[in-house]
């Protein structure tokens, strides 16, 4: 998919006072795929098609400071602040969480895929 095509599918919600890109696609159990650095939502287009043709509500964004999310000047970035606006997505467009959040290899964040995972839940493959 043209990057152009990804960016008209989807929003620019406010989350926690940052206009964030995110996408949703599909329905049935909730995946979320989380980029790594230093690209964007856009890596997962390929993939997408694939989860949803196997039932799953994917929702996709681009990190604060990637993308088409905003880039605020002399920002302090941190994986913690990152992992709270993913939360924050959950919590107003009122998602189940998802069992796991799978990230790209090039930056694997325990502490956000940690945090993607219910405490009943077990112990995810990252």
């Amino acid at each position: 998919m043209k990057l152009a095509d990804w960016i008209a599918g989807g929003t620019r919600p406010e989350l926690n006072g940052h206009r964030m890109f995110v996408r949703q696609d599909g329905d049935g159990s909730p995946v979320t795929l989380v980029h790594g650095f230093p690209t964007s939502s856009h890596d997962w287009a390929t993939t997408v098609p694939h989860l949803v043709a196997a039932g799953h509500r994917v929702t996709t964004l681009d990190l604060l400071g990637f993308g088409q999310s905003d880039k605020p000047p002399r920002h302090r970035y941190s994986i913690h602040e990152q992992a709270d606006l993913i939360e924050a997505l959950w919590e107003i467009w009122g998602s189940v969480r998802p069992r796991w959040s799978p990230m790209t290899t090039a930056s694997p964040s325990p502490r956000s895929c940690w945090r993607a995972t219910p405490a009943a839940s077990p112990a995810p493959p990252c």
